[in-house]
């Protein structure tokens, strides 16, 4: 009886460590493989030169850490309806934004209820490096006029206008459906939004930040603030003032 108990002891002690264990590693497991999308894959084998239409294609839910680069979601379905295959793709294999070629009609890539609005940036450099399906986030800089109090003590003193450069984001997360010529992207957003970014081109100076893909995170437009001349100021609050000697990197004698 006395040996008895110290081996239940341990056989219990020894399961709740495998079930310590074992939930560790299945926590782990999941959060290597990440959320689940949706995602297009081919609905039977595809050739070269396909047309590819709703038929050829199927949404499934897969983990993202599971899916190549230029894999093309299922909500951008529409995106690719109508253009042509470059590669044979198997049945069951993932649709990539680097298997379609040329479109035989680029409306019937254009979301529904949407429209699409060829957006030029000034940042033309990382223009070059996107890709259809790569996610941005539009920054505008533009010139806002504001008036604000002379400083008269004179109540009925007409106010100031003031000028001042803001920097600020537009729109934070859209999806680029393809390019329209040397630094411009083709982008397909509901028809108010569209209305504003083709003002905002004549407005603003435009910048495109590259987001991570299917990032949820400083979504709202909101989240990212603004920046102005004032910021800069800010900064070199609490700053001590170095002087630049007469000859730098050389001891004086």
């Amino acid at each position: 009886m006395k040996n008895t108990i110290p081996l239940v002891i341990a056989v219990i002690l020894g399961l709740l460590a495998v079930f310590t264990v074992s939930r560790t590693l299945a926590r782990s497991s999941s959060g290597q493989m990440g959320k689940p999308v949706q995602v297009l894959v081919a609905n039977g084998n595809l050739k070269s030169g396909t047309v590819i239409s709703a038929e050829n294609v199927r949404g499934v839910e897969v983990p993202l850490s599971y899916v190549p680069k230029q894999h093309v979601l299922a909500a951008q379905k529409a995106s690719i309806l109508g253009q042509v295959l470059s590669r044979d793709v198997a049945a069951s294999d993932y649709l990539q934004w680097n298997d379609v070629g040329q479109m035989s009609s680029l409306g019937e890539s254009v979301g529904e209820g949407e429209w699409a609005v060829p957006v030029s940036f000034s940042n033309g450099a990382l223009v070059k490096l996107l890709k259809p399906g790569d996610e941005i986030a539009v920054v505008g800089m533009f010139k806002v006029v504001e008036e604000v109090d002379s400083g008269s003590a004179d109540k009925d003193a007409a106010k100031k206008r003031v000028e001042r450069t803001v920097t600020t984001v537009l729109f934070p997360q859209v999806r680029i459906m393809g390019f329209a010529g040397t630094g411009s992207v083709l982008l397909s957003l509901p028809p108010e939004q569209a209305l504003t970014i083709i003002s905002a081109q004549a407005e603003a100076t435009l910048y495109a930040a590259l987001r991570r893909p299917h990032d949820d995170k400083a979504t709202n437009r909101k989240d990212s603030g603004q920046f102005d001349g004032s910021a800069f100021v800010d900064m070199l609050s609490g700053c001590k003032k170095v002087a630049v000697p007469d000859q730098p990197f050389n001891k004086v004698k």
